[in-house]
């Protein structure tokens, strides 16, 4: 099911380190809007600032990176949104401060059919000159769409935000879940129909109508905690416990970028689960950070298309093309920074595409020589199985998305060796 609205394009005028950048997030191909979209791209290069920006069409409340030098009244920031089989575009003046985002209008998609938008690349314009180009084609307060509240998530190395609301630590995130189905479940006990019932059949048909979010995702968590020696039990009191000694082990004695991972899961997870029909947005700023290639690469995975928890539509800034390689290449939007001319310039890249032709012993070749100054303990096995690994995710992918049949039975064939070594 689609998301409620999607984010179709994004076009940044005379803001901060861009003097025009108009960024495309539909398939060239079909024309439909991508549901995931990968920007990888140096430091400075703009990644950050052109994922917060996103948000921001979405939602008001202000990231950090919002708020960077360069922002004034004379930058545009330019948002089309696709509503069903619609499309209409929002345009924001860059200016921003404690308390707002700055002056937001509307437009029709009229305004792609003028000479006036046409040479929009060629003279870019402040948000100001742009209203009064376009006036012709600005939406009254009557017209304004009326967007559905979608759930939202934004994680950065520095943040996290949750529904327009910072993310909750581990623990107030275990007592709230709890507290939470405690409610739910005092108010069931309170429906007439269950007044004559015994508490063993009310607790049977509460579990079933209203699962535990922390019993589901308990696996998602074992499978990384559990080559640790560690264990989530989702009991009336969660925590975390050794399987070595038994005893509680402290969420805050694991490494940081195995708390972010964790909590990122579960707080995303929960947004939508039980909820079949809620869709949202996620953004995921440098993903890799903190994380092992295995980690960063799965947390991608677990937000992407062919997972059950999708949220709709999902945009990741990277740096490495580990993770990059994890998209399909209509979503990969490549950044360079310009150092003469101090503009940043983009293109769609064909990563995965590229790597998909290689062999596992070809790719274990390009990681061990990328990796050989690193550490002594990447010894070639683990290297090998590594790559092994990330060929076999892409492979999954495909299969699903081919329908080539002789292609799919090569891919399947292949999938199974590599599942053997």
């Amino acid at each position: 099911m689609p998301a409620p609205y999607q984010i179709k394009r994004l076009i940044l005028s005379q803001f901060q380190q861009f003097d025009f950048c108009d960024l495309d997030f539909t398939h060239p191909d079909t024309g439909e809007v991508l549901n995931e979209v990968c920007l990888l791209g140096p430091n400075g290069s703009g990644k950050s600032t052109i994922l917060s920006q996103i948000y921001h069409s979405i939602d008001s409340t202000l990231l950090p990176s919002s708020t960077q030098p360069g922002a004034t009244d004379d930058s545009l920031i330019l948002t089309e949104f696709r509503i069903g089989d619609q499309s209409v575009y929002q345009a924001r003046s860059g200016a921003a401060d404690a308390y707002n985002l700055g002056e937001v209008s509307w437009f029709s998609p009229g305004i792609e059919q003028t000479k006036r938008w046409a040479k929009l690349p060629e003279k870019p314009v402040s948000y100001r000159k742009f209203i009064r180009q376009f006036s012709d084609h600005k939406l009254g307060k009557k017209e304004h769409p009326e967007l559905p509240d979608p759930a939202l998530a934004f994680f950065s190395p520095q943040l996290a935000v949750i529904d327009s609301a910072e993310a909750e630590n581990f623990y107030d995130f275990l007592y709230n879940r709890r507290r939470q189905r405690q409610d739910l479940y005092h108010a069931f006990l309170k429906h007439d129909e269950n007044r004559e019932r015994t508490v063993a059949e009310v607790e049977a048909d509460f579990e079933a109508l209203t699962p535990n979010p922390l019993k589901a995702f308990k696996g998602l968590w074992n499978s990384v905690l559990g080559e640790m020696g560690i264990t989530f039990r989702p009991t009336k009191e969660p925590s975390l416990i050794s399987a070595h000694t038994g005893e509680e082990v402290s969420f805050y004695s694991l490494s940081p970028g195995l708390q972010s991972y964790l909590l990122r899961i579960a707080l995303v997870f929960c947004q939508y689960y039980n909820q079949p029909e809620r869709r949202g947005f996620v953004f995921l700023d440098l993903p890799e950070c903190g994380l092992s290639p295995e980690l960063a690469i799965s947390l991608v995975q677990f937000f992407q298309p062919n997972q059950p928890e999708h949220p709709g539509q999902l945009f990741i800034a990277t740096h490495e093309t580990e993770v990059a390689v994890q998209f399909e290449p209509q979503s990969l939007i490549n950044l360079e920074f310009d150092e003469e001319t101090g503009y940043v310039y983009h293109e769609r890249i064909e990563i995965e595409e590229e790597a998909a032709e290689s062999e596992p012993e070809e790719e274990a070749e390009e990681i061990a020589e990328t990796e050989n100054n690193k550490t002594e303990e990447d010894a070639p096995a683990t290297i090998q199985k590594r790559a092994a690994a990330n060929r076999y995710s892409r492979l999954k992918r495909q299969i699903q998305n081919l329908e080539d049949e002789n292609k799919l039975a090569d891919l399947v064939d292949e999938a199974f060796s590599i599942r053997k070594f």
